[in-house]
């Protein structure tokens, strides 16, 4: 009918212009001859009026819809009274409106174009030459009409309006530190679509029930009755009472029932009603940001206006009493109008003149015109440290080196408490004086052979270059240093500053889980590159490092008795057992064995990091001491990154040590073509670069390198040395396990090592102690302790690491995948100490013990200390059944196949073990020696011990009912520790004088 309609009235008026437009040429034509072919026009659009009736016919039929909620059908009943089957629709469009009432609809093309064209419109009114004031109004006036309007079938998320509400706040004025909530709130409801968009929708259903005096729809949790409710309870937080009525918090009342009493409100007041609802969650959300928020947590903002004595306040403008009116100059309703502005007016002109004295770092660095810290953060004050902290820190200073003044770390291990308390009012002082005592800067600097240089053959002589400086302060000052950095106060001024990008420095924070981060980075197929800096510490100026910890907040007190010591060091040089008599004054380098040495490094390192963080977000970048990494999807992108830190270096005065700098793609082949392109040393691009001592190959591992071999090569030399030592022998285990383990352990991420790999190490960490050779070789390795096995521990590393990104992130520590680091975890968890993968992220060990790596799991929450007891017992469990299942080969474990492994009886025996080695040699299985064993083949070991009646056991002694106690005297938990130690005591000096009896030594 529509169509009909067009052609048939259209063309009736064009026929009847047609025919007016000759009568008037035929008049012209009498009366002025020469304008006859300018007449001609009128007839031309006369005629054209007929193709526009066409066109709109045309045009109706394409817009032309026939809709079901039901699809199917409504395209078989419309085929049956000849609807085109191309208007029938699925989610037809009503007045700006798409249709679709029960199951709301996707985030649409169409809707999204309607927000890039309210994007633009918000970006042009930006560049307008206004005042903000103006260009906001501007702005909202004109975006938020044709983005808020028409989500009647779909809740819109404040996600779909985050560009637009952005470009809105951008039009206007929008201070970066200015909290998102209070800044929305202040712009008001107007320049917010995402409000905006749900109040429409409001008022669209409570003018319908005005109108039709009824309610305006059935209540169902679907369609646009579902947009409303979202609106109403999740956006601005209102409570539903019953259907069609709901109530704010600040007691307003909305009411869609016209039955109602309180239906009889205004437009207007609904409209109060909601927007202050929204006005009050937005003032809660930024009430609830305590953790990110200095308004919240009291910085010095109200020193600096109510209470600097240099202040220029007027001296009749008294401090508000009100906490909102002292921080943020919010009016109070107790105050005059004039007193609220001369409030507002004063601290906006203290802002004014803070931010016009901002001072830039280049006065006194030269880092750049560009630098300029604007904000000085508000200077700490630190609880001091205690007796109790300092005695805490003394104790692991075990087996530390002295310095010049001869304090060694097991001699400060010694000292009393009353000794502590003298030192902690001795630090005390000099953190109010800001000056230290002469004899802590005196230190030691010994120099320490790097490997593969080569030594001069004339003299033996060795280049300084080749060498790695050591210094070695007072013990005082490393414990003072430690424990100022393990104090409450400190510790909670360093996390407000760090940046998780820096991972040197902070507790719990490994260099394996740094590396596992980029790893995933390298998974997913980013470009990394690798940084290194030539003597860091050397080129770092302390007196850099002070100013910035000086803006950071850290107490003059503490930063200047930093300084002192660090700016008059008096070093003593020492190499191979000689020392120079003449100390060499160093007054421009951090001494590397200082503790505040790497947190110095971290925050010279923030300057880059703060800038390169305005960069590309797609940049994943981690910074270790003065090692440094970044990845990124795009080559170009990671060049640039590199080439700003090479600024950086130069202006900071440090230098790149490019020999070490490398740049790597999983896909070798792919890093030659990109690389080549953005200028990339050819000799610098790497198939398996190493990064913090880690060998980076993600996807596929690494075979084992020669660069691995020497390690392990270099361990087992260490360990033998520990042999010949004149100590005894489980003090040398200890040595040998301490000094061995650590180095021959770290670095196994990308790939998966086999006990055969280790077993030359273990063999000889096993003979620096006491290693029985008729001893079950688990046995042994049970009660030598985790500690000394570096095949667990390689594992045991990893799972650490992964558990600590997990922690720190509050996420999973990567992708699942089995492949690279993530396969050499399952395999330690599950081949080597024998764990039941229940989930992704989440094993169980056969005690009952559970590994959990997923941070949302409710068995996450567990210590450190949990996870590395669960898998230490794991462990234990796994080589006590393999001694079980050795039948063939062994007596003892035939006999004790009705044994099964408890963890407290393990424990128990460790301790009743201790250093004694003929105990040790009868819980691990070697009543004899090899000699022996073949002089008495046969005997049985049991009988020699409590049924000879030859023997000298004691005759109180009864022989042990339980199978392992009578066999391996191991201890019995259902025993007393006494007798259980008799036992034991009694087996070992059967088993002494059996080996004494032989000549022979076990």
């Amino acid at each position: 009918m529509g169509v009909t309609s067009a052609i048939v009235f259209a063309n009736m008026g064009a026929a009847y212009g047609t025919a007016m437009s000759g009568v008037g040429i035929s008049s012209m034509g009498v009366m002025r001859p020469d304008m006859v072919m300018r007449s001609i026009i009128p007839v031309v659009m006369a005629g054209v009026l007929g193709i526009y009736g066409l066109i709109m016919a045309v045009e109706n039929e394409a817009k032309e819809k026939y809709y079901h909620q039901n699809y199917a059908l409504a395209l078989e009943e419309f085929a049956k009274v000849g609807a085109p089957p191309k208007t029938i629709s699925g989610a037809p469009a009503l007045l700006g409106v798409e249709l679709a009432p029960e199951t709301g609809h996707p985030f649409t093309d169409k809707e999204k174009k309607k927000l890039d064209q309210a994007l633009l419109v918000a970006r042009k009114a930006r560049s307008l030459p206004l005042p903000a004031s103006r260009r906001l109004r501007i702005a909202a006036a004109k975006a938020v009409p044709k983005a808020a309007y028409g989500w009647l079938c779909e809740a819109p998320t404040e996600q779909m309006f985050a560009k637009v509400e952005d470009a809105i706040a951008r039009a206007g004025s929008n201070p970066a530190m200015g909290d998102r909530d209070l800044k929305k709130l202040f712009r008001g409801h107007s320049a917010s679509p995402y409000f905006m968009a749900g109040q429409q929708v409001l008022m669209a259903a409570w003018r319908r029930a005005k109108r039709s005096k009824s309610l305006p729809g059935i209540w169902r949790d679907v369609g646009w009755v579902h947009t409303l409710c979202t609106f109403l309870q999740k956006i601005i937080g209102c409570l539903e009472v019953a259907a069609w009525r709901w109530t704010t918090r600040l007691g307003g009342i909305i009411d869609l029932d016209p039955s109602s009493e309180d239906s009889n409100q205004t437009s207007g007041a609904v409209g109060h009603n909601t927007r202050e609802a929204s006005r009050q969650t937005l003032f809660e959300r930024w009430l609830a940001r305590t953790d990110a928020r200095i308004d919240m947590r009291g910085a010095d903002w109200e020193h600096m206006v109510w209470k600097c004595e240099a202040s220029w306040k007027p001296s009749e403008l008294a401090a508000p009493t009100d906490l909102l009116q002292r921080r943020l100059g919010w009016a109070s309703t107790a105050r005059t109008r004039a007193y609220n502005f001369a409030v507002l007016d004063w601290m906006a002109e203290v802002r004014q003149r803070i931010l016009e004295e901002s001072f830039p770092l280049t006065l006194a660095f030269d880092l750049g015109p560009d630098f300029v810290v604007t904000v000085v953060r508000k200077q700490q004050k630190w609880a001091h440290v205690s007796a109790t902290e300092l005695a805490k820190e003394a104790k692991k200073q075990a087996g530390a080196a002295a310095s010049v003044d001869g304090w060694s770390g097991d001699e400060v291990v010694s000292f009393s408490i009353e000794m502590w308390e003298a030192f902690a009012a001795m630090f005390r002082d000099c953190e109010r004086l800001g000056l230290a005592p002469e004899d802590l800067a005196n230190a030691r600097q010994a120099h320490i052979p790097k490997e593969g240089k080569d030594v001069r053959e004339t003299d033996g002589a060795l280049h300084a270059a080749a060498m790695r400086p050591i210094t070695v302060l007072s013990a005082l000052w490393r414990v003072w240093g430690r424990a100022r950095l393990r104090n409450s106060d400190t510790a909670e001024w360093l996390e407000s500053w760090l940046r998780p990008e820096i991972c040197g420095g902070r507790r719990n924070v490994d260099a394996l889980s740094s590396v596992i981060q980029l790893l995933e980075a390298a998974c997913d197929n980013k470009f990394i590159v690798t940084f290194y800096y030539s003597l860091a510490f050397d080129f770092t100026s302390p007196k850099l490092a002070a100013e910035i910890f000086e803006w950071l907040g850290m107490p003059i007190g503490a930063e200047n008795l930093i300084l002192s010591v660090w700016e008059s060091q008096r070093r003593v040089l020492q190499y191979a057992g000689e020392a120079n008599t003449n100390p060499e004054e160093v007054k421009t380098s951090l001494p590397q064995g200082d503790p505040w040495s790497l947190i110095a490094m971290a925050v010279v390192l923030l300057l880059p990091l703060l800038d390169l963080r305005r960069g590309p977000e797609t940049t994943d970048i981690m910074l270790y001491v003065d090692d440094r990494a970044w990845a990124s999807t795009n080559a170009s992108d990671y060049m640039n990154f590199g080439r700003k830190w090479k600024d950086w270096s130069s202006r900071l005065g440090l230098k790149e040590n490019e020999a070490k700098e490398k740049y790597y793609h999983q896909s070798y082949a792919l890093a030659l073509e990109e690389l080549a392109k953005v200028g990339a040393p050819p000799k610098t691009i790497s198939g398996a670069p190493a990064l913090l001592g880690v060998e980076l190959a993600p996807e596929t591992g690494h075979p084992f390198t020669d660069k691995e071999k020497k390690k392990l090569d270099q361990a087992a030399l260490v360990a033998r040395k520990a042999r010949s030592l004149p100590l005894p022998a489980s003090r040398r285990l200890r040595i040998a396990a301490a000094k061995v383990v650590p180095k021959a352990a770290y670095g196994w991420l990308c790939e998966a090592p086999t006990e055969q790999m280790f077993a030359k190490v273990e063999d000889a960490i096993a003979r620096a102690g006491s290693n029985p050779a008729m001893g079950d070789r688990d046995l042994k390795k049970l009660f030598r302790g985790h500690s000394a096995s570096p095949y667990f521990m390689a594992g045991q590393q990893v799972l650490m690491a992964a558990w600590r990104k997990a922690k720190r992130s509050k996420a999973l520590p990567g992708i699942w995948r089995d492949v690279g680091w993530v396969h050499t975890l399952c395999t330690f968890l599950q081949k080597i100490i024998g764990c039941l993968e229940v989930a992704a992220w989440r094993w169980t060990t056969r005690l009952g013990g559970v590994i959990d790596l997923d941070p949302s799991s409710e068995d996450f929450d567990q210590t450190s200390g949990a996870v590395g007891h669960n898998t230490r017992e794991a462990w234990r469990q796994t080589l006590f059944e393999r001694w079980l299942a050795r039948t063939d080969a062994r007596t003892d474990s035939r006999q004790c196949q009705a044994s099964a492994y408890n963890e407290q009886r393990c424990t128990l025996t460790r301790k009743l073990v201790a250093s004694d080695t003929h105990r040790f040699a009868v819980v691990t299985g070697a009543s004899v020696s090899p000699q022996k064993f073949e002089e008495v083949r046969g005997a049985d070991w049991e009988h020699m011990v409590w049924k000879c009646e030859a023997s000298w056991k004691p005759s109180e002694l009864a022989a042990p009912t339980d199978l392992l106690q009578r066999r391996l005297g191991w201890a019995s938990t259902a025993r007393t520790r006494a007798y259980n130690f008799a036992v034991l005591d009694w087996m070992a000096e059967v088993c002494q004088r059996t080996l004494e009896e032989s000549g022979v030594v076990n």
